[in-house]
């Protein structure tokens, strides 16, 4: 989403560096659908 401009780069690393995208699912998701996630995979590298 972020590499073909769906989302703003620094808004999607802001996602994922707060942890917001984890709140989330932890409020709306069954445990068993929550992954462990290394954001760092994610993150732009300049």
């Amino acid at each position: 989403m972020r590499n073909d401009n769906h989302i703003d780069a620094d808004l999607f690393e802001l996602f994922l560096t707060s942890g917001v995208y984890r709140q989330y699912g932890e409020q709306f998701l069954e445990p068993g659908q929550l992954d462990e996630l290394d954001i760092n995979e994610f993150i732009k590298k300049e």
